[in-house]
């Protein structure tokens, strides 16, 4: 028997937050995310995202979760993406340019063999063991 292979989505977290949900740093780069993002869609899946809103500090102050559906190039050459919001009551979809969601998303459901040849992952438990000990330590 052949067994086909299915394509699971993973959370990947792409926001580092300190102990006082500050966006600190990136667990991506920019080009990789968006890579991810095209190709998931270029298979035909639509990707959960959670994004946060900061102020000028980068303090977290805000998030919401959208689906992005799919992407187009705008006249100028601008990347967006085209997303669902369920929680706005207009059921027309929205556009995000990517220079601006990007830069926001915290977590996305990326297709493993997508995530896979593009981060190095990490599993949650070794995570919190880590920030455990690190949170014991004296200083």
């Amino acid at each position: 028997m052949i067994l086909k292979k299915h394509l699971w989505n993973q959370s990947l977290t792409y926001q580092k937050v300190d102990d006082n949900q500050r966006v600190i740093g990136y667990e991506a780069d920019y080009e990789t995310v968006k890579n991810q993002l095209l190709e998931t869609l270029s298979k035909g899946h639509h990707i959960i995202i959670g994004y946060t809103m900061t102020d000028e500090n980068r303090q977290i102050n805000g998030g919401h979760e959208i689906t992005i559906t799919g992407s187009r190039v705008d006249d100028k050459g601008n990347l967006l993406f085209i997303c669902n919001d369920t929680d706005d009551d207009d059921p027309r979809p929205i556009e995000y340019y990517a220079s601006s969601l990007i830069p926001n998303i915290h977590h996305a459901g990326i297709p493993t063999e997508i995530a896979d040849k593009t981060m190095q992952q990490t599993e949650n438990w070794v995570l919190g063991l880590r920030d455990f000990n690190n949170s014991n330590q004296v200083a």
